[in-house]
C-alpha cells in the first residue's frame, strides 16, 4: 500500500550543549524498512525519544499515521519500540514481564507472548524461569526485541537493535522482522553506527550527522557503489566515502 505512516518536517531540537536535531524532514512509508546510520553523538537517540514521547522537540511538526498535534499520543499506540535501556521489572520473570507489557497494551495475549519468546529462542529451559535479573545481557537484549513487537506495531523504531544481540540473535530478529512483515502493513526504522550492519535488511538508508540528514539512499543505490560480495570494511568505508561527501 505504501502508505505515509510518519513525516517529520523541519524538526529541531536543542539543549544546553547546544543543536542535537537541526531541519529534520523525512517521510517513512509503510513496507519499508529504513536504516538511519550515524556515530555516536549524531542525534539518532533523540530523535527517537522524540517519536516515542519521551521528550518533546523545539519546533518543527510531526505526523503519525495522519495525526498531529494531542492526536500523536493515540498515534503512538501503534508504535512498538527499543530505546536507551529496555524496559523491565528485574524482580519479575521473562514471562511475567511479557504480561506485565501486555497488560499495558490492554490485552493479554498467551499465544502471542510464547510466539515472540520462542522466535528469539527464550524458553523455559533457558531462563529457567529465573527473574530478569538474573538473566544474561543477550537474553535481556532478546526479551526487548520481542517486547518490542509485542502489540502488532505498524511503526517499529529500534535505536541501536544490534546492540547486545549475538550472531544467532541477529539471525532470530531478521526472521521475526519478514514474519512480522508478511503479517501486516508496517514501517521500521533501525539505528546504528555501521552500515555494513544493515546493508542487507534494510530498503532505505538515512545518513546522520551532527543532527543533520546528510544523505538519502536506497539499498539498490549502495550496492551499484559496492563490488559483488563486499567485505564488512568495504561497505564501512563506502559509508566515511559518502558522509565525506555530504560534507563538502
Amino acid at each position: 500500500m505504501n502508505e505515509i505512516y510518519l513525516k517529520l518536517s523541519a524538526l529541531c531540537k536543542s539543549n544546553i550543549r547546544g543543536t542535537v536535531l537541526s531541519n529534520i524532514n523525512l517521510t517513512l512509508h509503510s513496507g519499508h524498512i529504513y536504516a538511519l546510520v550515524g556515530v555516536q553523538g549524531s542525534g539518532k537517540t533523540t530523535l527517537f525519544r522524540i517519536l516515542t514521547g519521551l521528550v518533546k522537540h523545539d519546533s518543527g511538526d510531526i505526523e503519525m499515521f495522519g495525526m498531529t498535534g494531542r492526536a500523536l499520543t493515540k498515534a503512538r499506540k501503534q508504535i512498538g519500540a527499543i530505546v536507551d535501556s529496555p524496559t523491565y521489572s528485574n524482580q519479575l520473570s521473562i514471562w511475567q514481564n511479557m504480561i506485565a507489557q501486555s497488560m499495558t497494551l490492554g490485552q493479554v495475549d498467551r499465544n502471542r507472548i510464547n510466539k515472540l519468546l520462542k522466535a528469539m529462542n527464550i524458553t523455559k529451559d533457558i531462563t529457567g524461569g529465573r527473574k530478569m535479573a538474573n538473566c544474561p545481557t543477550g537474553i535481556r537484549q532478546n526479551f526487548a526485541v520481542a517486547s518490542a513487537f509485542l502489540g502488532k506495531p505498524n511503526l517499529l523504531l529500534l535505536d541501536e537493535v544490534f546492540s547486545g544481540l549475538d550472531n544467532d540473535s541477529v539471525v532470530l530478529f531478521t526472521e521475526l522482522l519478514h514474519q512480522e512483515m508478511a503479517e501486516r502493513e508496517m514501517a521500521v526504522l533501525m539505528s546504528g553506527p555501521l552500515l555494513a550492519d544493515f546493508l542487507m535488511l534494510a530498503t532505505d538508508f538515512i545518513f546522520i550527522n551532527k543532527g543533520e540528514i546528510k544523505a538519502l539512499y536506497s539499498r539498490t543505490e549502495l550496492l551499484d557503489m559496492l563490488p559483488e560480495e563486499p567485505a564488512t570494511s568495504a561497505i564501512n568505508m563506502l559509508y566515511d566515502r559518502l558522509m565525506k561527501e555530504a560534507e563538502i
